[in-house]
């Protein structure tokens, strides 16, 4: 039950979301500005005061050069983590899930659905996206971040779809 409700919870948010455009807040400062990011032609990211280099666009989307098109994929953390070690883009081999802090150095906390830079990660789901931290109360969960609102929560492994945006293990100097 527990399951089934958290489930069709995240599916409303996630469906109501897409249907809103993204809202931001001028007056509170940006948390992810332009100027953190070195946008890179290959459709990666590399965020400057971490040096970590990002996917710019979600799983099962294209990068076109200019944007990220076609529909996000949504995987259990299983299937996230599998696809994962095996993704190879932009001459990385050494794709990964992202854990939980890494993920959200990419919230935009001025700004809702999604609560990401645009500029940066085009066309973002307004979903929950996967981390690789698994929930410590419960071995059967593990936690995402939900960029429609900004907001932090868990999923269970086995039954829960998320998008996943994948970080490089390889980092650039900062």
């Amino acid at each position: 039950m527990k399951t089934t409700l958290l489930s069709t919870t995240l599916l409303f948010c996630a469906l109501s979301a897409d249907l809103m455009a993204q809202s931001c807040r001028d007056s509170i400062t940006a948390t992810t500005p332009d100027r953190d990011f070195e946008v890179l032609d290959d459709g990666t990211a590399v965020h400057r005061p971490t040096g970590w280099v990002w996917m710019r666009c979600s799983l099962g989307q294209e990068w076109t050069g200019s944007t990220c098109t076609g529909a996000a994929s949504v995987y259990t953390w299983t299937e996230a983590l599998d696809v994962a070690e095996g993704e190879t883009f932009a001459g990385h081999g050494d794709w990964k899930l992202p854990t939980n802090d890494q993920l959200l150095t990419l919230l935009e906390k001025r700004c809702t659905v999604p609560s990401i830079n645009r500029t940066v990660f085009p066309n973002t789901a307004s979903g929950s996206y996967w981390t690789a931290t698994p929930f410590a109360n419960d071995s059967g969960y593990s936690w995402g971040i939900a960029f429609d609102f900004g907001t932090v929560n868990f999923g269970y492994y086995d039954n829960d779809r998320f998008h996943v945006r994948l970080v490089s293990q390889h980092t650039r100097p900062r």
